[in-house]
C-alpha cells in the first residue's frame, strides 16, 4: 500500500505550527506554491508572520509564568517547574530534531535569578575583592548590607543575570577603591581599611 504524503496545505499547516520568524515564513510559502503555478503575495505574508509571531509571544508568555514559579518555589515545586520547563523545551524541539537525538541531550532550562542567589553571588564578589585587597595591599575590607541590596536593585536586566554585578563593580566601586590607592601611594599616607556602605542610595567609601 503507497505512502500518502502530506498535501501542500497539510505541509504548509505543519510550519505554521512552528514558532519562527519571516524568513521561515517565506521558506513555508515558497513550499506550499512550489509547482502550482501560484504566487504568495504581501498579505498572505503579513498574516503567516503575524500566526508566527503570536505562536512566538505566547511561548515567551508561558515561559515568563512558569520562570516566575520557578523563582518563587522552593524544593519539591521547584524540582517541579524545571520539570516542566523541560517538556515546555522537548515539544518544539521535536518538530525540528529527531527523538533519538534529543534523547542523548540534557535540557538545561534557564531561569532568572532569585533574590537569595543573586545576593549570593554578590557576597562572594565583593569576598574577592576583599581577598584581593588583602593580598595585594595588607588593607582590610568591609561591606554592609546595604551594599549588597543596593548592587541588587541595580541588576535591573533578567536577561543579563550575573553579569550585572561584574559591570557594577568594574565600573562604579573599583575605580573609586583604584583612585584612592594611587592617591595615596603618589602621597605615602599608607591605607589600612576600606569600609563600603551606602548613604542615600549611593555607595559611600570610608578610607583609614
Amino acid at each position: 500500500m503507497p505512502i500518502e504524503e502530506d498535501s501542500p496545505s497539510d505541509t504548509f499547516a505543519k510550519w505554521l505550527r512552528l514558532p519562527s520568524s519571516r524568513q521561515r515564513c517565506a521558506e513555508a510559502l515558497a513550499r506550499l506554491v512550489d509547482r502550482t503555478g501560484l504566487r504568495s503575495n504581501t498579505g498572505i505574508m503579513d498574516d503567516c508572520a503575524s500566526q508566527f509571531e503570536a505562536a512566538r509571544d505566547a511561548f515567551k508568555t508561558n515561559w515568563g509564568r512558569l520562570a516566575d514559579e520557578a523563582s518563587l518555589a522552593t524544593g519539591p515545586g521547584k524540582v517541579s517547574a524545571e520539570i516542566r520547563a523541560r517538556r515546555m523545551l522537548r515539544e518544539p524541539l521535536l518538530k525540528v530534531f529527531p527523538a533519538a537525538l534529543l534523547g542523548r541531550i540534557q535540557t538545561v532550562p534557564y531561569f532568572p535569578l532569585s533574590d537569595e542567589m543573586l545576593g549570593n553571588i554578590i557576597r562572594l564578589q565583593l569576598g574577592r575583592i576583599k581577598k584581593r585587597i588583602a593580598e595585594n595591599h595588607k588593607a582590610a575590607f568591609s561591606f554592609s548590607e546595604a551594599v549588597v541590596s543596593t548592587i541588587a536593585s541595580r541588576c535591573t536586566e533578567i536577561e543579563s543575570g550575573g553579569r550585572m554585578i561584574d559591570a557594577i563593580l568594574t565600573n562604579t566601586i573599583l575605580p573609586k577603591l583604584s583612585e584612592e590607592y594611587l592617591r595615596r601611594t603618589m602621597t605615602g599616607a599608607p591605607l589600612k581599611s576600606i569600609a563600603l556602605s551606602v548613604v542615600e542610595g549611593d555607595f559611600a567609601y570610608d578610607f583609614a
